[in-house]
């Protein structure tokens, strides 16, 4: 059978993509993760900042967003730093090779 040059493409692309794929869209997921936790650390600033002009005491404050974390943690397990572990762990057996993925490595 004779293939054309854009199906050995298209065959090396599907390769390529079975090869990595898998840890590819796991380090994708963990880089949203970390994102939008650090988007969260940034308006957690921003409000610490906003009731301490407010003169409320940073015990109070600590107090509070503490207990915003929890729930925030209960509704979206997903944000949560075990999770970022975990996928972590998988993401580097998933991989098939660790030392040529540089977003795995």
């Amino acid at each position: 059978m004779i293939t054309t040059g854009s199906e050995q493409i298209a065959r090396e692309i599907k390769k390529g993509l079975a090869w990595h794929g898998w840890c590819s869209m796991l380090v994708a997921l963990i880089q949203v993760i970390e994102k939008v936790n650090k988007a969260i650390g940034l308006v957690a600033d921003v409000a610490k900042q906003a009731f301490k002009k407010a003169q409320l005491k940073d015990a109070v404050v600590d107090k509070v967003w503490s207990g915003l974390k929890r729930v925030l943690d209960a509704h979206f397990p997903l944000l949560g730093a075990d999770t970022v572990r975990v996928l972590r762990m998988l993401v580097v057996f998933a991989c098939p090779s660790v030392e040529r993925h540089r977003d795995v490595y």
